[in-house]
């Protein structure tokens, strides 16, 4: 469980897939609005990331969406590492403010708990939906610039969707 803030996942995913194919690899990101905290053994860690292994034993993994995508896919048309500076060529903090206010109250409540953005896993796909997405956690937002950044890196051309 990496802490999104110090930790690339996707190297580490790199390196088991290189290393160990074929072995599921599991879990989510350390976050939220406090400062994460990770335990190792007697260690307690406010960066880097913490795992398991299970040698032997037989593992099938199921996944659950906490969330679901609301408003439309954009395409990423500016970012810099995790830092989305334009949707469709518009500040996305400006896209999200534009949503929600368009949202029912019940939903602006829950969209209220926790910004997600959905990585499109095929934007080829005509039609997406709940299962379509790679879920990460909207991690900062710059006011004065309109830009939002997630825990990892994300290139133009990318399409996703609020979540």
């Amino acid at each position: 469980m990496p802490d999104p803030y110090s930790f690339p996942a996707s190297v580490l995913l790199a390196h088991l897939n290189r290393h160990a194919p074929g072995t599921p690899v599991l879990g989510g990101f350390a976050s939220g609005r406090a400062r994460t905290t990770l335990f190792r053994d007697t260690k307690v860690l406010t960066s880097g990331a913490v795992g398991v292994r299970l040698p032997g034993v037989a593992v099938r993994p199921v996944v659950s969406q906490g969330c679901r995508p609301v408003g439309d896919p954009y395409t990423v048309t500016g970012a810099q590492d995790g830092v989305i500076t334009e949707l469709a060529g518009r500040p996305p903090l400006r896209l999200l403010e534009s949503l929600v206010s368009g949202l029912p109250p019940h939903e602006q409540q829950l969209i209220s708990t926790g910004v997600h953005l959905g990585i499109a896993l095929d934007e080829y796909k005509t039609e997406l939906g709940r299962g379509d997405f790679l879920v990460r956690s909207v991690v900062a937002a710059d006011d004065e610039a309109g830009s939002i950044q997630i825990g990892e890196p994300v290139e133009v051309g990318t399409t996703v969707q609020f979540h």
